[in-house]
């Protein structure tokens, strides 16, 4: 009874329809839009510490270093941690890992090597692991190995089996290992067991020190601690390296209830607007109805299909405007400082956008619950009135 009458109504008045549809795109397609960039942003500023496991990353940073008495050294600006002082980091609620670690840099010949010396069972070297390319990892009492990041192994024609001279020392190429392009936190040219690196820099410290916490709610405790155990420690976080993104993604989250009740304050005025002059349009048409026996519930049955599937048609629509928005952005780029950088110069970090199911259910629930709630409004207004003043209107 309903469906033949709906679809005529709908064909009939096409402007209609058509701001119907449009308005609906809109309110399902700019949301989830701006969703999916800030989830890239998001992914993008966690993406240094996924290969390595680690939630924060700790390094002393100092005005001045010893000159190097080689071609090795610790990298510009950097101190050392003696053991003590990782003991008392261990020892701070909320941190459940510690992972020392020691970075040297290597020039020779106006070649620049990075180094990094680990612990092969530590959950730094577990995640390493399992990206070995070829060869093998590196085990707790190896000596005088080490393992290849295999660009760079490529690069130079490194091969499992090659020596390779670091320091005053000659090293066994064991294995080689793909780390992440975007993971620059743990991308060395060089990974060797601890005891290595601390032997051929002459200490027994630490330079970097990889950190897990129980909870990453309780991220600025810890930094709050470990900024009073030692003055010169520099904390570094995926949160922190949001932090210095012009703060976009922070204001958005701290704001993004209010805009998305605004958002829904405009959407719902529009298809209020739109109901109301559609619905004023058709009082004649209503009053034609009362005179000939159609009850409030007919109508209102009629309105709901009318408004399911104009919703439907701009949710089906506004989705298929925001994938192609998403694939024609394609990616976000973020810039920040990282821990393992070889600068100070800001590195860029991209992560590639993808639309949110959620979301898109979430905003095209939000349009029809909306558009169903306005337009019954309306309706119940209209019926209310006196078939003649209708048909007079």
């Amino acid at each position: 009874m309903y469906l033949p009458y709906v679809f005529k109504e709908l064909v009939k008045r096409k402007g209609r329809s058509i701001t119907n549809l449009l308005a609906v795109t809109v309110l399902v397609a700019l949301p989830i839009i701006l969703t999916s960039i800030i989830n890239g942003y998001t992914t993008a500023v966690y993406l240094p510490f996924q290969d390595v496991g680690a939630d924060m990353i700790v390094q002393k940073s100092v005005t001045s270093a010893d000159a190097p008495t080689g071609s090795l050294r610790l990298p510009f600006g950097r101190g050392l941690f003696p053991a003590n002082q990782v003991s008392a980091v261990a020892a701070v609620p909320h941190v459940a890992a510690v992972s020392p670690a020691l970075a040297l840099w290597q020039f020779d010949n106006g070649k620049f090597i990075s180094i990094e010396g680990i612990e092969p069972t530590s959950f730094v070297g577990t995640r390493l692991k399992a990206g070995i390319a070829t060869g093998r990892f590196l085990e707790s009492d190896d000596r005088d190995k080490v393992v290849l990041e295999k660009h760079f192994a490529k690069f130079y024609s490194l091969k499992v089996g090659n020596n390779l001279k670091v320091g005053d020392a000659t090293f066994e190429v064991i294995g080689t290992v793909a780390v992440a392009g975007e993971s620059q936190v743990s991308a060395q040219n060089i990974y060797m067991n601890l005891a290595d690196t601390q032997r051929l820099l002459g200490t027994a410290d630490y330079s970097q020190l990889y950190l897990r916490m129980d909870s990453l709610s309780s991220e600025n405790a810890v930094r709050s601690q470990i900024a009073r155990l030692d003055p010169q420690a520099v904390t570094t976080s995926a949160n922190s390296i949001a932090t210095s993104l012009s703060n976009a993604v922070s204001i958005y989250q701290r704001f993004q209830v209010l805009g998305a009740a605004i958002l829904a304050l405009i959407v719902a005025f529009i298809l209020f607007q739109v109901s109301v002059t559609g619905l004023l349009e058709r009082r004649r048409e209503v009053g034609v109805m009362q005179t000939v026996g159609w009850t409030g519930k007919n109508v209102s049955r009629q309105v709901i299909a009318e408004v399911v599937l104009s919703t439907l048609g701009g949710c089906i629509v506004g989705l298929g405007a925001s994938a192609a928005a998403v694939s024609a952005v394609g990616s976000v780029s973020v810039q920040a400082n990282l821990p393992g950088s070889l600068s100070n110069d800001l590195t860029t970090l991209s992560a590639p956008l993808a639309l949110s199911l959620t979301s898109a259910v979430e905003f095209s629930v939000f349009a029809l619950v909306v558009s169903l709630v306005v337009s019954l409004f309306v309706v119940r207004r209209l019926f209310g009135m006196k078939p003649l003043a209708n048909i007079r209107n």
